[in-house]
């Protein structure tokens, strides 16, 4: 675990140099089709992160530091890091997949304030209700991967959301989400054979009030697998708009 924390904050210093311009060494840091995500002016804005690394180099960064650093499994990780922007105070989640022995971002999600302590929320009942609804999502997701039901699993994520792991050879695998109903074709459910349901959320770390990450167990079938979830407020349904799992390393 400790050789795998400091691998990872290797990763985050670079990211912070490339923030900062010290380095234009992309390659080794940033996986090639790492997306960018911010909520700006109620829209959900998408691009590439290389992109969005160099048009921050125009700005303004400092006070860079790692909040925290997610990485209980071999694969996967995610890293929450801070600094301030042109007056404002930036809240940014980090998405790391393994492949082979380098660890790549393939995610950076983002949201701003004026407000140093980032409350987006005016009262707790007001998160909670958030929390819920993203709860009452993820529910409709583990329900759909327990009846291999693609279209209702599909249901709670975005169109265009893609899903990212490392395969069983250790390369970095990207699809787009889609895929569940080509893999889950023929099947049969657990909810047919006699095989309890399982989903389990172990954490929820809201960047906003329109932006969150999960961290969720779930089981398809015998498999276990780990899932790291971003959800967006779209259309005030919260929605998954990307996905990092681990695949299956343990069965029931």
């Amino acid at each position: 675990m400790e050789n795998r924390i400091n691998s990872i904050n290797d990763v985050l210093k670079a990211y912070e140099d490339l923030l900062l311009g010290y380095t234009d060494n992309y390659k080794e840091y940033i996986y090639k089709d790492a997306v960018f995500i911010q909520r700006l002016k109620g829209h959900l804005c998408t691009e590439p992160l290389r992109a969005y690394i160099s048009q921050m180099q125009e700005t303004d960064i400092h006070d860079f530091s790692t909040t925290s650093v997610n990485a209980e499994t071999e694969t996967m990780a995610y890293a929450l890091v801070s600094y301030e922007r042109d007056k404002r105070f930036v809240t940014n989640v980090l998405g790391l997949v393994k492949d082979q022995e380098r660890w790549m971002i393939v995610l950076s999600m983002v949201s701003e304030s004026e407000d140093p302590l980032n409350n987006w929320f005016s009262s707790i009942e007001e998160q909670t209700k958030e929390l819920s609804n993203i709860i009452k999502a993820i529910d409709t997701y583990i329900e759909g991967i327990y009846t291999l039901d693609s279209s209702l699993a599909l249901s709670v994520f975005e169109e265009h959301a893609r899903m990212l792991s490392t395969d069983k050879d250790g390369n970095l695998a990207d699809f787009p989400c889609t895929v569940f109903g080509e893999r889950w074709k023929g099947l049969c459910p657990a909810s047919e054979s006699g095989i309890s349901k399982y989903g389990n959320v172990e954490n929820i770390r809201m960047l906003s009030n329109n932006l969150a990450v999960v961290q969720v167990m779930d089981a398809k079938r015998w498999d276990f697998f780990h899932d790291y979830l971003s959800f967006a407020k779209i259309n005030e349904k919260w929605m998954v708009i990307h996905k990092i799992t681990r695949m299956p390393t343990s069965k029931r």
